[in-house]
């Protein structure tokens, strides 16, 4: 059976928001959201990385495991996640001798991925032979109609590069999309190779707007808060 490890990162501190991983949407901390929908899911474990004895204890009473603290270090404004993910799995190897096979990155700022989002994204990985799945959504505006402003005021298209040798219809621009930070499914031995949880196989799974949301800013907790009381009538 395949063994899948679910990894939450939750560190203390917030750019935008006091408190944003535990500050209450709808009631409920923000984090209790993916912990729910991961323990509905095929995650067989549920570990909450943070440095924050706080977040830790709200963690652990909403059935997620918190087997240690994230060290300082790893838990700056400019930390990498995966430094984060490796050493709490080269930590879980030496206490428990516990290797996972896939591992799914949940961020808890994605309140509306739900358990099928999760479900679908280890699918995914398995039936496509893929290192790694990335959860993304399509635009609301398309890249080729972002503009930008050079130093002496000349205004420039964001793409112009990409899109000076294709069509000007916007019927005819190439469909993008952009990664949601929902859901991260990759195999074991493909982070410990590159150190990155994009494979060298990295396959899309398509979620929608509103499922995307992510808080960054207190207008994403009032938008999300409108969609979940939607979501619940």
């Amino acid at each position: 059976m395949t063994e899948v490890l679910g990894f939450v990162p939750a560190r203390a501190g917030s750019k935008g928001i006091s408190k944003k991983n535990i500050r209450l949407l709808n009631g409920k901390p923000l984090i209790s959201y993916t912990i729910e929908e991961g323990k509905k899911s095929r995650v067989n474990r549920l570990i909450i990385s943070t440095d924050s004895p706080e977040i830790a204890e709200i963690s652990k009473t909403l059935g997620a495991e918190v087997p240690f603290l994230r060290p300082a270090g790893l838990s700056q404004g400019d930390s990498v996640i995966e430094d984060a993910l490796l050493d709490a799995l080269e930590r879980l190897n030496e206490n428990e001798g516990y290797r996972p096979d896939l591992i799914v990155l949940l961020q808890p700022t994605s309140p509306l991925r739900t358990a099928t989002h999760i479900d679908d994204c280890i699918s995914l990985l398995e039936k496509n032979k893929a290192d790694s799945v990335v959860s993304v959504a399509e635009p609301t505006e398309h890249p080729a109609e972002m503009v930008y402003w050079e130093d002496n005021g000349e205004m420039r298209f964001l793409s112009d590069s990409f899109f000076q040798e294709k069509k000007t219809q916007r019927q005819e621009y190439p469909p993008f999309l952009f990664i949601n930070g929902a859901v991260y499914a990759f195999e074991y031995q493909s982070l410990i190779k590159k150190k990155n949880r994009f494979g060298e196989n990295t396959i899309p799974y398509v979620m929608s707007q509103k499922d995307s949301i992510d808080i960054d800013s207190m207008d994403d907790f009032l938008i999300a808060e409108a969609l979940l009381q939607t979501k619940n009538t």
